[in-house]
């Protein structure tokens, strides 16, 4: 044991040892980076329709302070807007560099969050180290793969950057006046970007005021802060399709219920297991809320309330947010409190704690509570441990969740491209109005923002890859059959490489020698497969199709054949698979005349 105790202590005083602890906070922040790279698709989604409007009106020399100021759902996104038009123009809108936007932006709370770790234990660098390790890790956690992999979602990481920058700014030795402004340029940048932004005026000033509230400074703060919301509910509508936000009364404990789950989330966010989340979101504030009231009443060092205020107000942004979002949402359903994109809200409260809960160990060590400390330490070990332990199991699932996503979006992709030639139900599945949308992806298409471009044409040799045939492994026409009026066709469909589904199929039907014409257009629909199957996939299993077509509104005398084609969203490219059969009519079974892709 001496010896073991005396190798550790050598290790602690190697410089290299620290940073290459420090280091492996790099490895969270590259997983996401690889996630977002990975599984990341540069698409149009639901409210980024209301950004494409401004690449139109800005084309059209329309673009006005007011579009990008106006209401969108529950938002009045003005800088995030003017960030996307901004990006949009230098990328031709490439949605995957907003998606990087968002991890940048993530990484600069990082940054923050180092300071402020830094300031509670200047004196300990290797607690420092491992607290800053466990806050990369809910950082850039991957539970919260749809903020991260919906361009647009960036406004749910500014208000927390904002946040956390004032916290530096606030514990900084600028001068009072430079802090002031700083922090209240910074709340209304958090005010206007998302719906809780406005929590940045209420969180900032016991840190920003921490050393003394004269009082034309609060004032003019407490005037930032009536001036930024009156600006905001302006002509505020509340949207029609939102949920009522009166649920939370009629059903407080439902609240309560809710509340905790969304809180627990990071940790839990399994729609099975929403009990364990809503309990381990108890847990979570009760630790929060103990913290709080320690800190505030039984503690008379101030040098210590000084480190704890910032992690405190950090946890209340989680809190407050929390709240919002519970009278928000309560009446969409107790599981729309483990929505992903929720997890990047409620987060900050488990960081918070990470940094409270030693520091109040630290304190009651000073205030000579050796007993009471060496039942905490193991206990503090062991919850370190559980925590790790909980967040790689929420991790897997969420990495195979992500997976998923990109196969659903592609699949949304696969459906918007062919708007033009073969509108199909997955546009009302997917998407807003479809004026809205076939007006705007049109225009934006024109404005070469659409990767690929919309299939103008039914021919399918216009997209067909002939390089790139499908063999018998890549997918199958397998079967068409004829029952009362209409064909049940099936089969299975992979993409060249045999790594990812097609995101559709396309049936065509080929009269004697003319080009082979699309008529039909399926979607995919696939699972959400396992994490074994998503790593080894069972493709004829695994990615199947089935449609039911009329040959009725073809408008050609029979016979003819039909042919399957697998579709790509990526590149716009359709690729034939194997089988191919006639339709004769007068009560003939299709024939298959060809089983291979040629």
């Amino acid at each position: 044991a001496p010896r073991q105790s005396n190798l550790m202590t050598i290790w602690k005083h190697r410089p290299t040892a620290y940073y290459l602890l420090l280091s492996l906070c790099l490895v969270p922040a590259v997983l996401i980076a690889l996630l977002i790279s990975k599984y990341g698709v540069d698409m149009i989604d639901w409210d980024q329709w209301e950004v494409a409007s401004f690449f139109i009106k800005y084309s059209q020399g329309r673009l006005t302070a007011a579009d990008l100021f106006s209401q969108q759902a529950e938002y009045r996104q003005f800088f995030p807007n003017l960030i996307f038009v901004v990006l949009g123009y230098l990328t031709q809108w490439n949605i995957k560099v907003e998606m990087f936007a968002s991890f940048f932006v993530i990484c600069l709370i990082a940054l923050t969050l180092y300071r402020l770790a830094s300031l509670s234990f200047s004196e300990k660098r290797w607690t420092n180290a491992l607290l800053m390790l466990l806050t990369i890790l809910i950082l850039f956690a991957p539970a919260q793969f749809e903020s991260l992999l919906l361009g647009e979602q960036i406004i749910y990481f500014i208000p927390a950057a904002c946040i956390t920058t004032c916290l530096c700014v606030g514990y900084s030795q600028l001068s009072s006046n430079t802090k002031l402004i700083i922090c209240f340029l910074l709340s209304i940048f958090s005010t206007f970007s998302s719906a809780n932004g406005i929590i940045c005026w209420l969180v900032i000033p016991p840190v920003l005021f921490h050393s003394g509230w004269k009082n034309w400074r609060v004032a003019v703060w407490l005037l930032g802060l009536l001036s930024s919301a009156t600006v905001y509910f302006y002509s505020f509508q509340k949207p029609s399709y939102t949920p009522d936000a009166w649920a939370v009364l009629h059903n407080p404990l439902q609240g309560l219920f809710f509340f905790c789950a969304l809180l627990g989330a990071p940790l839990m966010a399994s729609n099975k297991l929403i009990l364990i989340s809503t309990a381990l979101g108890a847990v979570l504030l009760a630790l929060f809320l103990l913290s709080f009231f320690y800190v505030w009443k039984f503690s008379d060092d101030q040098q210590f309330k000084s480190r704890a205020i910032g992690w405190l107000m950090l946890g209340s942004y989680s809190f407050l947010t929390a709240i919002m979002v519970t009278v928000g949402r309560l009446g969409a359903g107790k599981y729309q409190a483990l929505a992903s994109r929720y997890i990047s809200f409620s987060l900050y409260l488990l960081i918070a704690l990470v940094y409270l809960i030693p520091l109040i160990t630290d304190q009651a060590l000073k205030r000579g509570k050796r007993p009471t400390l060496k039942v905490l330490k193991p206990l503090l070990a062991s919850a370190v441990i559980l925590l790790i332990v909980i967040h790689l199991f929420n991790s897997a699932a969420a990495i195979r969740q992500t997976a998923w996503m990109k196969i659903r979006r592609l699949e949304q992709k696969a459906c918007l491209l062919f708007i033009n030639v073969a509108p199909n139900q997955c546009i009302n599945d997917g998407f807003r109005e479809f004026a809205t949308v076939s007006s705007r992806v049109n225009a934006i298409n024109e404005l070469g923002f659409l990767r690929p471009k919309l299939i103008r044409s039914n021919n399918i040799k216009e997209i067909a890859d002939t390089n790139s045939m499908l063999d018998s492994s890549s997918g199958r026409f397998e079967n068409l059959g004829e029952t009362s009026d209409r064909f049940i066709a099936s089969g299975w469909a992979g993409l060249p490489g045999n790594i990812e589904p097609a995101d559709a199929v396309l049936l065509t039907y080929q009269k004697d020698n003319a080009d082979p014409i699309i008529f039909a257009y399926v979607q995919m629909k696939i699972a959400q497969p396992s994490f074994q199957r998503l790593l080894v996939p069972h493709p004829d299993v695994d990615w199947r199709w089935q449609t039911s077509i009329s040959i009725d509104g073809v408008g050609v005398a029979l016979p003819i054949s039909v042919s399957a084609w697998a579709f790509d969203a990526t590149t716009g490219k359709a690729y034939k698979l194997g089988g191919t059969y006639v339709i004769e009519g007068n009560g003939k079974t299709p024939q298959l005349v060809a089983v291979g892709a040629r």
